[in-house]
């Protein structure tokens, strides 16, 4: 589009910016962060909060926190964008400040605001604080709490080892059903190394889908840290028994404008036998 002169709008550099959050390519986000300032686009809500997402995602929370400066709206979008930000980087007190700050202010949260909250007090080890922003979102601003609300809810409790209150809180609820609920639990028994709570969580998990192979190797890893390896095996045959398959994990790393993308032990790369040389 640069090369041809098309007209660049604000909307065609947000989705731009985005792409660049995604694949955490942050070179490339940098560019055209530059190219916003040499066009001579403002910083609205839309474009400032994609810029914030971008560098904050890509790792850098400094450049996210001075576009937050620089466009000094009261925007929702915008000061969720920051306080999920904070909470991306385990600056858990710092989110719960900022969004303290944004409701004496007057902003009204929205359902995103209260995702980047929850996150932000789960890690921060912040419960009774999470437990009064839960509240909050349905007491005082009527927001009904979707599957990622109360994922982070049972997040917060299984970080902090407080098994009894996801049990109750997942009754009282009743959110039996949902397979993210189950899973941070079962993350929460790995955290906390407790294998017999991790057996309950498991069955209750694979009631709801037991072609979800993350189940199977939560409950596995479990058992290999505490080196019972029967038990692993015993794992590794069901997910055989019932055709469940775990798709490998991928890496990509961004040299010289080239994306890299690769998975454990992968020897496909077209350099692979040029960097053995080189090693040798």
């Amino acid at each position: 589009m640069v090369r041809k002169d098309v007209d660049i709008d604000v909307f065609s550099i947000t989705s731009i910016v985005s792409a660049c959050a995604s694949f955490g390519v942050l070179e490339l986000g940098r560019q055209v962060h530059g190219l916003v300032q040499k066009i001579g686009h403002k910083l609205d809500a839309c474009l400032g909060s994609s810029l914030i997402d971008m560098y904050a995602k890509c790792g850098n929370l400094d450049d996210a926190k001075r576009i937050f400066k620089q466009t000094n709206y009261m925007n929702v979008v915008l000061w969720t964008s920051m306080v999920y930000s904070y909470a991306l980087h385990g600056r858990g007190r710092e989110a719960v400040q900022l969004f303290e700050f944004s409701m004496s202010r007057g902003l009204l949260p929205n359902e995103v605001t209260f995702i980047g909250v929850l996150t932000a007090c789960s890690h921060a080890g912040l419960v009774e604080e999470g437990c009064r922003y839960f509240r909050l979102m349905k007491e005082v601003y009527g927001i009904k709490p979707g599957v990622e609300h109360f994922t982070r809810m049972v997040d917060l409790y299984g970080r902090a080892g407080r098994f009894k209150e996801i049990k109750k809180f997942i009754d009282e609820n009743g959110i039996h059903h949902l397979r993210a609920v189950w899973r941070s639990f079962l993350s929460s028994c790995r955290l906390h190394r407790d294998i017999e709570m991790a057996e309950w969580v498991s069955e209750n998990l694979l009631r709801c889908q037991t072609l979800d192979a993350r189940p199977y190797v939560l409950l596995s890893n479990i058992y290999a840290i505490k080196q019972r390896w029967e038990e692993v095996e015993t794992v590794r045959r069901l997910m055989q028994s019932r055709g469940v398959k775990k798709h490998p994990c991928q890496s990509w790393i961004q040299i010289r404008n080239q994306v890299h993308a690769f998975i454990m032990d992968d020897r496909s790369h077209p350099q692979k036998k040029r960097d053995m040389c080189v090693s040798i």
